[in-house]
């Protein structure tokens, strides 16, 4: 990998070379423009930021809506894509209805919040609940395969069993939805990491787990705030993080949401834990009872493994996430 002053500099559209945020100050270097990371290969410069601006972050996390093949199981699987596609079923009307509703009250919070984009799984029914989200708040979407469905082994081995990525560019189209992702040739190129087949549900937790700390530590570094659409594995994750292990759902009805937040001031920020004990969440949708067993050290210790199996995936990894870094740097940030 190339070194060198500039070996910062992205490339952004329109041909920006402003640098991403650093990680801060170099101890002892108070007048220094030197990153404190510089040692393990940073050669971003340091801005200081100034003390008084103040960033309001907030992640939203909803379930997708009512799936036909829940309410209609054999009269989905009649259908020609039941047959296709037995596990990537649709909404049903009501469902349609029901995530119409929550993109109204996610318009409220927008007017604060003002998120930078829709985050989606690529199964259909989470791109039809993205659908009048994206719409009604003027959002891109970028469709990340990391937050899909558990692949359990039930489930064809072969490929995961939403639309193929062939299909996604035509699928994305008929919904309205302005997707970020890489095009080639009709192909959709899907962000994260594919699931493994004959993923267990604590797996499939676990990935989970993983993929939301990524979307806050980038949403603390970018100062950008996103809405994810996604399974119950998604929305367990998120209450796991906030509630800091402290909690079990017993219940998660369809479009179950959270909505995290927290505020720090700028100048904070590069030291702001994902797992920071300062966020605020409010759940909607869900019902949740103490966990009279759990502990802070086994929080921690958690935490701990996820933040290890991030910076192994960065790693392995680093061209395709250097690519959705520079598309979520694009993108608008909260005025």
């Amino acid at each position: 990998q190339e070194r060198g002053p500039d070996a910062w500099r992205p490339r952004l559209e329109g041909g920006s070379d402003r640098p991403p945020p650093c990680h801060g100050l170099a101890p002892g270097k108070q007048s220094s423009s030197r990153c404190r990371m510089a040692s393990r290969g940073c050669f971003r410069p340091f801005r200081r930021p100034s003390k008084k601006a103040e960033f309001q972050q907030v992640l939203a996390v909803v379930r997708h809506s009512e799936r036909l093949d829940h309410i209609d199981p054999n009269g989905y699987r009649l259908t020609d894509g039941g047959k296709a596609f037995p596990f990537d079923s649709p909404l049903t009307e009501d469902g349609k209805e029901l995530a119409s509703d929550v993109a109204k009250e996610l318009a409220q919070l927008h007017r604060e919040a003002k998120f930078s984009a829709v985050i989606c799984s690529p199964y259909l029914r989470c791109l039809q609940t993205a659908a009048p989200v994206a719409q009604l708040l003027g959002l891109p979407v970028l469709i990340d395969q990391e937050v899909g469905e558990v692949w359990s082994e039930d489930m064809p081995k072969r490929a995961p069993p939403h639309r193929p990525v062939e299909q996604l560019s035509e699928l994305t189209t008929s919904l309205g939805l302005n997707i970020k992702n890489p095009i080639s040739d009709g192909v959709v190129e899907l962000f994260g990491e594919r699931p493994v087949w004959a993923e267990s549900t604590r797996d499939g937790h676990k990935r989970c787990l993983v993929r939301m700390e990524s979307y806050i530590r980038e949403s603390t570094a970018m100062r950008k705030n996103f809405i994810i659409i996604c399974h119950a594995p998604g929305v367990a994750a998120a209450v796991n993080i906030f509630y800091r292990g402290s909690v079990d759902i017993t219940k998660l009805d369809y479009c179950a949401r959270g909505v995290a937040m927290r505020k720090f001031s700028t100048a904070d920020s590069w030291d702001t834990s994902v797992f920071a004990n300062n966020w605020t969440f409010d759940a909607k949708g869900m019902d949740m009872e103490l966990d009279v067993v759990a502990t802070e050290s086994n929080h921690m210790r958690l935490c701990g493994e996820i933040v290890n199996r991030c910076r192994e995936l960065r790693a392995s990894r680093e061209d395709r996430e250097n690519t959705f870094r520079l598309i979520l740097m694009n993108l608008p940030s909260p005025s």
